[in-house]
């Protein structure tokens, strides 16, 4: 399994608040843009994932262990009740739970195991409720704790490693897949609690669910006791999707 890149996360973070920085800079605007960073846990959702061998299509349930999040973004307020984000974030490395990756093929009980780490870019649009309910319903705005919901969407990198498949036939039918990083289409959809400390601090308790599309093995893998290769039709594939909660912090320029 892999170790979490702490290191190589934060630089990732920094560089993009670097890229940030000429906005933050734009006096007439500045009070409209904020930051936000934060941290969570990302929980995996049963996925189908499929394999294609020589001998036809395998199906099975794959999943993975909890992991920790990190993210960091710059947001705009468009309007009293609409922000729009521009969200960095890292999900760490997570093992698959291997109770679910076993499928039954004609040397026997094939057995999977692998690592999945996916970083995301998204817009997210979030829809404050309490200053909608404020504007257009004249309830009064509760400035404790102010919900809102919203979506994202963007692209998701997802990178499988230390992917190795037990064959059925016996100990040593150990193939070791190469790694591999899958690049698509990513949404995702949120709601969560605002908690204004004061004008420029706000803390953020969030729950979202995404969808970061499919993650594969490579198709090339080495056998582990001979020292040869070989090839799959497909390797494994699935679309990795996960529940995560989050607690965040909101600096309003």
């Amino acid at each position: 399994m892999r170790k979490y890149s702490i290191t190589k996360s934060l630089g990732r973070l920094t560089g993009c608040l670097l890229l940030t920085a000429p906005l933050l800079s734009t006096t007439a605007l500045a009070s409209d843009f904020y930051l936000t960073v934060g941290v969570g846990q990302a929980y995996s959702s049963d996925s189908d994932a499929t394999i294609i061998l020589g001998g036809g299509e395998e199906a099975f349930t794959t999943n993975f262990d909890n992991a920790p999040i990190a993210k960091i973004g710059i947001g705009y307020e468009v309007l009293d009740y609409l922000d729009l984000e521009f969200v960095y974030q890292h999900n760490f490395s997570s093992q698959s739970v291997s109770d679910a990756d076993r499928f039954t093929s004609s040397t026997g009980t094939d057995y999977y195991q692998y690592d999945i780490e996916t970083e995301s870019v998204m817009l997210n649009a979030a829809l404050n409720l309490a200053d909608l309910a404020e504007k257009f319903a004249g309830i009064e705005k509760n400035y404790y704790v102010e919900p809102y919901v919203g979506f994202g969407f963007g692209a998701a990198r997802n990178t499988i490693d230390d992917a190795y498949r037990q064959n059925g036939a016996g100990a040593f039918s150990r193939l070791q897949y190469q790694r591999h990083k899958e690049t698509g289409f990513a949404k995702r959809l949120f709601a969560g609690l605002q908690i204004p400390f004061s004008d420029k601090l706000t803390f953020d308790l969030s729950y979202s669910y995404s969808d970061y599309g499919r993650a594969k093995t490579s198709n090339t893998y080495n056998w582990i006791s001979t020292s040869g290769e070989g090839n799959e039709v497909q390797g494994i594939h699935f679309d990795h999707k996960t529940h995560e909660i989050g607690a965040s912090v909101r600096y309003n320029f």
